[in-house]
């Protein structure tokens, strides 16, 4: 098998039929379709030492999440997967969460959007404190372009009003090794406060406004 690729399996123990996919590429089942051909069906995988695999319980990026950098015979902890990303063993995944100090208590979601990753949201109510990722970021390519990433801030129901919206800029720094979020003035999104809480991970903190 390539060295920058990773070899799926529909059965444990590198049995069944296999598919095959290189770095950079990517696997997700349809959100709108729980019966999509290859959903929940890999359940071993064999990783090529220049990747790592970043996998997801559930299609759009939530329930359990793993990263695997060495072969494994047996996936059945991640309680099906819906979806993956074949990546460099150098980069660090980018991750945020929602907290809440606003004081309002009131039901709120958080969604940003990168062109890696798509669409992923974080909710105040959903009883849970775990980040969600937005993308990766190279740590051996100084020159690597920020991972350019929209907010949307938004009141749960009733109306789903949005309160906050901008525009924020996630670029690895190689002296500090770690990630640093930046924006401009002018798409700032207001009623924010950012804390770094590891080198890829971020808590978006809503003040309100």
């Amino acid at each position: 098998m390539s060295n920058s690729g990773a070899i799926f399996f529909e059965q444990k123990n590198y049995q069944g039929v296999s598919h095959s996919y290189e770095i950079d590429q990517e696997y997700a089942a349809p959100c709108d379709d729980g019966n999509s051909e290859l959903n929940d069906k890999f359940l071993s995988v064999k990783i090529g030492e220049l990747v790592k695999v970043l996998a997801w319980q559930h299609c759009d990026g939530t329930g359990v999440y793993r990263e695997w950098e060495t072969d494994n015979p047996d996936l059945s902890d991640i309680k099906g997967l819906s979806k993956f990303q074949v990546v460099n063993t150098t980069n660090s995944v980018v991750a945020f969460r929602l907290i809440d100090r606003s004081g309002a208590g009131k039901a709120l979601s958080l969604k940003c959007q990168t062109d890696q990753v798509g669409e992923s949201t974080d909710r105040t109510n959903d009883g849970n404190d775990e980040y969600r990722i937005i993308g990766t970021l190279p740590t051996d390519k100084p020159n690597f372009p920020p991972l350019t990433t929209g907010v949307y801030l938004r009141l749960e129901e009733p109306n789903y009003d949005y309160l906050s919206t901008g525009t924020v800029y996630i670029k690895w720094n190689n002296n500090t090794h770690e990630a640093e979020l930046t924006y401009q003035n002018e798409t700032q999104p207001p009623g924010f406060k950012f804390e770094q809480t590891a080198p890829g991970k971020f808590d978006f903190i809503w003040l309100g406004n």
